[in-house]
């Protein structure tokens, strides 16, 4: 288990950091009227989610509880989630289900690149913070990445200009 980041936006853009700490079953995070909150997981952490109230309660798949207080307010405007890791913003719908459980929609928002109103909700990292008791990552050390490929090929193609480069004037010399 790790800490999951999140982020709240009120209507005004003020933003408002924080983390649900590893280790702590039962997290809170206050909402108030017309809030964008945004959790740095995907769509797979999650276990359940269900309406106490006016608030929201994600049980992730390692069994922590995060509560949003005041998620569903009478007034005002709505609040709205996200899910975000990376660089990809996924907003979470919710549909009542029988009792107070409730089924998730996700549907995406936006992608990390040119600048967006939504950058401040979108988490670039990778989110690897939920594994179910017992379960296992997979991944690790021993993965590739080719996103440094095209830099290869600006090195590659500078030496190889240059020994051209050498060529001709070594041969132009003669």
């Amino acid at each position: 288990m790790e800490t999951i980041d999140f982020v709240v936006r009120d209507q005004a853009g003020a933003l408002q950091r924080g983390t649900v700490l590893d280790g702590v079953e039962g997290q809170i995070i206050q909402a108030q009227s017309g809030q964008e909150i945004s959790l740095n997981l995907r769509q797979t952490d999650f276990l359940s989610q269900q309406r106490a109230g006016s608030d929201l309660l994600l049980t992730l798949a390692d069994g922590r509880v995060i509560t949003i207080e005041n998620y569903f307010n009478q007034s005002g405007t709505p609040n709205r989630l996200f899910i975000s890791s990376d660089g990809y913003l996924n907003e979470v719908a919710f549909v009542e289900a029988d009792g107070d459980n409730l089924f998730a929609q996700y549907g995406p928002t936006e992608q990390w690149g040119k600048w967006s109103p939504s950058d401040d909700l979108i988490y670039l990292g990778r989110s690897d913070a939920i594994m179910p008791p017992g379960g296992a990552i997979t991944g690790g050390d021993d993965e590739v990445s080719m996103l440094a490929a095209p830099l290869l090929g600006g090195m590659v193609g500078g030496g190889g200009a240059a020994t051209v480069a050498a060529a001709a004037a070594v041969g132009g010399g003669c």
